[in-house]
């Protein structure tokens, strides 16, 4: 068994003990797709869940939360301050960014695009990727 999936079976025995966020079903099939060890940046993050639930187990070294709404953004920083107070700024931080028109500072690890629907998808993709996508979509 390689050390990722074994760190994510300790965890998860671990996470009816520790504090922070639930998944739904839907999004622990994204949660065990996430690279382990590596930056995780989960944009349209809306409530902030999977990358809370990726930061507060330490499958992730750092999380980057990315959502455009100013308010989905607030709920978020509420939930920071509950269940990682001295964590938020460091290893934790909140973008408040349209993925379609604006760049973030991506360079490895896992980025999630969930729950987006497949145009809008397509979209942050060709802003955020641009030399990967130099033959367009059609």
């Amino acid at each position: 068994m390689d050390m990722c999936n074994k760190t994510r079976q300790d965890l998860q025995k671990h996470q009816r003990t520790t504090r922070g966020p639930r998944l739904s079903d839907r999004l622990k099939l994204v949660y065990n797709l996430i690279l382990c060890h590596q930056p995780l940046w989960d944009i349209g993050c809306d409530h902030g869940y999977l990358g809370l639930h990726a930061y507060s187990q330490q499958l992730c070294p750092e999380v980057h939360l990315v959502d455009r709404s100013r308010g989905a953004l607030k709920n978020t920083r509420r939930r920071i301050a509950k269940w990682c107070p001295d964590e938020a700024g460091r290893r934790l931080s909140i973008w408040q960014r349209d993925a379609i028109r604006q760049t973030l500072p991506i360079s490895r690890g896992t980025v999630v695009m969930a729950g987006l629907g497949s145009k809008t998808i397509i979209q942050m993709i060709m802003n955020l990727f641009p030399r990967q996508c130099q033959g367009g979509y059609g």
